[in-house]
């Protein structure tokens, strides 16, 4: 996605968490943007989840 910074537009990432419940109803928990869609950026994001209560669960890049 390009996004405009002050005078310029660069690309950035939106990075999804979407959990789905044993049910298989699913359920949007959030969302942000990234300058890259890094491993560091996914860790970083999935560890802020972490610390609002989020727990661990399966994760899968589909």
């Amino acid at each position: 996605m390009k996004v405009r910074v002050g005078l310029w537009v660069v690309r950035c990432t939106i990075l999804l968490v979407i959990g789905v419940r044993e049910d298989g109803e699913k359920v949007f928990l959030g969302m942000e943007m990234m300058s890259g869609e890094e491993k560091e950026a996914w860790r970083h994001f999935l560890d802020n989840y972490g610390k609002s209560g989020f727990k661990e669960g399966k994760i899968s890049d589909n």
